[in-house]
C-alpha cells in the first residue's frame, strides 16, 4: 500500500518530467522557429543579390557603351578612321567587356544560389527539429513514469 509521502513523491516526480518535457517541446520549437525566420532572410538575401548584380550588370554595361563611344570620337577627333587596327581595338575592348559583364552576372547567380541552398537547408532544419518537439516532450515523461514504476515495483 502506498502512503500520503510516496503518492505526494510520485506525483511530483511525473509532474517533473512533464515540465522536463513541456520545455523540451518549447525549445524544439523555438528552435524551428529560428530556423524559419533564419530560411526567410537567407531568400530575401538572395533576392536582393540578384537585383544588386542585375543593377550592376546594367551600370557595367552603361559605362562600357560610354567608354566604346568615347573611343571611337577620340579615335574620329584624332583624324584617325575608323578601321583596321583602331576598329581591332574599340572592337576587343567591347569583347572584354562582354565577358566582365558575364562574369558579374555570374557571380551573382553563384551567389544568390548559395544563400537559396542555405535557405532550404534551414527549411529542412526546421522541419526535423518541429518533429523532433514531440520526442523532447514525451522522452522526460516516459523516463520519469519508468523511474517510478521501478520505485513502486520494489517497494
Amino acid at each position: 500500500m502506498c502512503g500520503p509521502l510516496e503518492i505526494l513523491g510520485a506525483a511530483a516526480s511525473l509532474a517533473g518530467g512533464a515540465m522536463k518535457g513541456i520545455s523540451g517541446y518549447q525549445q524544439q520549437q523555438a528552435m524551428a522557429a529560428q530556423s524559419r525566420a533564419n530560411a526567410d532572410m537567407l531568400k530575401r538575401q538572395a533576392l536582393l543579390e540578384r537585383d544588386k548584380t542585375s543593377h550592376e550588370g546594367r551600370q557595367f554595361r552603361k559605362n562600357a557603351h560610354r567608354l566604346a563611344a568615347k573611343q571611337v570620337a577620340s579615335a574620329s577627333a584624332s583624324g584617325f578612321r575608323i578601321d583596321g587596327s583602331t576598329l581591332d581595338f574599340i572592337e576587343g575592348a567591347a569583347a572584354e567587356s562582354d565577358l566582365d559583364l558575364q562574369a558579374i552576372r555570374y557571380g551573382g547567380q553563384i551567389r544568390a544560389n548559395n544563400l537559396q541552398l542555405q535557405a532550404q537547408q534551414l527549411r529542412h532544419d526546421a522541419k526535423s527539429q518541429s518533429k523532433a518537439s514531440g520526442l523532447a516532450f514525451i522522452s522526460p515523461v516516459i523516463s520519469s513514469a519508468s523511474r517510478l514504476g521501478r520505485g513502486f515495483a520494489m517497494s
